[in-house]
């Protein structure tokens, strides 16, 4: 059997879904061969990765079609995964679900990243139709699994299937190491906050900026860099006195960076099973996040995190200043933090249960 994952878009190093895809395969390909399947341009991969992706041209209009022709070619039996939506998707797409369906196999997983894309995504005409042609549909979450069932996917076609991470890559350092990071990136003594991701405006980033800008305490890192494909929220301003924020763009390595802070923070609006969020727990930073499904499903209030309530920015601060106030706990909330992400999020343990899905 070969597995496809399928995908619009693939620019691991700067994206949680992209790397998801990329941590996934890669585990998977020692149980079961992987091969990628996108439309998006490029070369870009994860530093050291061996990952086979075919390419095609979305500009051309034909390439679900050439998808369809090029798995017809590779050897059978095949499984297709369907690694979240995308604004691209036309009646072609569907056409090729249901052409795959017909003619390569009756094993199509489509995975549903988070509510945000599934409630813009069944608003379109007849795209539900996607989910009558999937065997299964994966579900980051409860919250995930319960919508799509009240939308009429039938019960036994939702899979609950949490995202997963290279623990032994992600790790925690020493506190020497850890100096020598901050030295390196120059981040000063103050409690540091960090937040990974694209600043869609369902992250909230500007949120974020608004409320450590009223923090003396704490500093804050932005890695990443504005994501305007799906609406006009993206764009960030920083205050004229931001000497306690910075905005380094994206990168494909974000782990140094990740062991050189103290606290993940996100005030995202909606996730599925944010991919940084589990990068974060795994160096073994704390969390501070807002009250919504896909962080509830990961951080522990008071064990390894704390929530402040969504778009709330007086919250927000008062959590930010929790943290500055007590360093003295970060020791055990970073244990805690690193055996959550051991114990439940390895991608060891994730790759095991696909397998079993795709090969049962």
């Amino acid at each position: 059997m070969i597995a496809y994952f399928v995908t619009d878009y693939f620019w691991p190093g700067i994206g949680g879904l992209e790397n998801s895809i990329c941590y996934l395969a890669t585990s998977l390909q020692t149980r079961v061969p992987v091969e990628i399947l996108t439309t998006a341009p490029g070369k870009e991969m994860l530093p050291g990765s061996s990952l086979k992706i075919k390419r095609f041209d979305p500009c051309t209009g034909d390439a679900y079609r050439e998808m369809a022709a090029y798995i017809q070619t590779r050897p059978l039996p095949a499984a297709l995964c369907f690694m979240g939506f995308s604004d691209r998707w036309t009646e072609e797409h569907l056409q090729f679900i249901d052409h795959a369906r017909r003619s390569i196999t009756d094993l199509i997983a489509f995975k549903i990243p988070s509510l945000h894309e599934f409630s813009q995504y069944i608003d379109c005409e007849q795209r539900l139709r996607h989910f009558r042609s999937v065997k299964y549909a994966l579900c980051l979450n409860s919250e995930i699994r319960r919508e799509l069932k009240e939308h009429g996917v039938e019960g036994e076609k939702l899979v609950e299937l949490t995202n997963g991470v290279p623990t032994s890559h992600f790790t925690p350092v020493s506190k020497r190491r850890k100096a020598e990071l901050r030295q390196q990136f120059e981040i000063d003594d103050k409690p540091t906050f960090i937040f990974p991701g694209r600043f869609a405006g369902r992250k909230k980033v500007g949120l974020l900026i608004e409320a450590f800008s009223r923090v003396e305490s704490a500093n804050l890192i932005l890695l990443g860099y504005p994501d305007d494909r799906f609406d006009q929220e993206a764009a960030v301003t920083l205050p004229k006195d931001h000497r306690r924020i910075r905005i380094l763009g994206p990168t494909f390595d974000v782990r140094p960076y990740l062991q050189a802070a103290d606290v993940f923070v996100s005030a995202s609006s909606a996730e599925g099973m944010p991919n940084a969020l589990l990068e974060a727990f795994s160096c073994g930073l704390p969390a501070l996040v807002s009250d919504i499904a896909g962080h509830r499903e990961v951080v522990d209030a008071g064990s390894n995190g704390r929530f402040f309530r969504t778009d709330d920015p007086d919250d927000l601060i008062e959590g930010i200043r929790w943290f500055a106030g007590n360093q003295h706990l970060y020791p055990g909330l970073s244990e805690r933090a690193r055996e959550k992400a051991v114990e439940h999020f390895d991608i060891e343990r994730v790759a095991d249960l696909y397998a079993k899905l795709l090969i049962n």
